[in-house]
């Protein structure tokens, strides 16, 4: 059994508790399943169990607090309590997008070190999670090199507009650790703002100004988007002890 992270306050040892939201609303138009595609099974289980199934082996992470689409409260509840072991888990509504849900599972945390996951990665394992964890900074991601050459479009001329140098340019991945109060509150200078945006370690950045560290993300870290994108999960998968 893997001891939880402590720190110590004089002589008191204090466990760092940590909450996993886990974003699955989507409804997955572009995966070309009859369902939403967290609920496509893959290996003998569903997309979403993946991401619980590798919270449950790490005491640090005490409860899983999930989004689901509308019309799958009950399987969503089904997923979870066949796979969340001894985890305590919230289940909420999907927001309007992406940012709105995500900003919803934030709120519903009662700890203030929280994961932000998405089912549609289900190759995430327990360390990834717990480098997260264990990193020294309260706000840090996963962040890929993108080995082919990009550059900016102008999409009414449909030419190249810049020149885009690699080396700046990363694949955002998830999982990301946030400083709860943080990310809230880089919410809400969005919602103020009217700012959108994909993904929440940039709307940190850009939100807040706070820095958000990097760890050196993974080839196979692959979110399932595209009928493809099934059959190469599937292919990593098979090498991955459930």
């Amino acid at each position: 059994m893997r001891i939880p992270l402590v720190y110590r306050l004089g002589i008191t040892l204090v466990a760092i508790s940590a909450s996993l939201l886990l974003l699955n609303g989507g409804i997955g138009k572009r995966s070309q399943h009859k369902e939403p595609k967290q609920f496509f099974e893959m290996m003998g289980h569903p997309v979403l169990a993946y991401s619980i199934i590798a919270a449950t082996s790490l005491p640090e992470i005490d409860e899983i607090i999930v989004n689901f689409p509308t019309g799958y409260e009950g399987k969503t509840i089904d997923v979870l309590k066949k796979y969340a072991g001894n985890k305590t888990f919230k289940l909420i509504e999907c927001g309007p997008d992406r940012q709105n849900s995500s900003y919803l599972l934030a709120q519903q945390a009662k700890n203030e070190r929280v994961l932000l996951h998405e089912a549609a990665r289900p190759t995430v394992t327990s360390a990834m999670y717990q480098d997260l964890l264990r990193h020294a900074s309260e706000n840090v991601g996963y962040f890929a090199p993108i080995p082919f050459s990009v550059c900016g479009m102008d999409p009414d001329t449909r030419t190249i507009s810049e020149n885009i140098r690699r080396d700046r340019v990363f694949d955002i991945q998830l999982p990301q650790k946030f400083k709860r109060s943080t990310l809230i509150n880089a919410h809400e200078a969005a919602i103020k703002r009217n700012k959108k945006f994909t993904e929440d370690a940039v709307l940190v950045f850009k939100m807040s100004g706070t820095k958000v560290h990097m760890l050196d993300g993974y080839s196979n870290n692959i979110k399932v988007t595209s009928p493809e994108d099934f059959h190469i999960v599937e292919r990593v998968m098979r090498g991955k002890e459930i």
